[in-house]
């Protein structure tokens, strides 16, 4: 019976300090409104998220987009490599292909 007498004691005491924390911090209605107000002379502020930048025409025209497959061991390869090369993956996939297209002799008489 001890025990549960001295944890209620302790609860009891927890309790009221908890109460008189909450009492210390409370904040008056008037309080509130002054601090609402200046929130939104902050937030008057900062300009509105804008996202991605739009692109250009010539941008837009000059980008592909093609989904990807790899088996695990090459995704993992791919993204090691990337980072190590500190570039984005679709960066070090277009230096692969230009660096192939540089070393493809047939490509070359075909297209100049």
């Amino acid at each position: 019976m001890q025990y549960t007498q001295d944890t209620h004691e302790k609860y009891k005491k927890h309790k009221k300090q908890d109460t008189q924390e909450t009492e210390q911090y409370a904040m008056t209605p008037e309080e509130v409104k002054v601090v609402i107000e200046q929130s939104k002379e902050i937030l008057k502020n900062f300009a509105p998220k804008q996202g991605r930048p739009k692109k250009s025409e010539d941008e837009k025209l000059r980008g592909y987009r093609y989904n990807l497959n790899l088996d695990r061991d090459l995704k993992e390869y791919l993204h090691e490599i990337a980072w190590k090369k500190r570039t984005s993956i679709t960066q070090y996939i277009n230096d692969l292909i230009r660096a192939d297209m540089e070393n493809d002799t047939e490509w070359k008489k075909e297209n100049k």
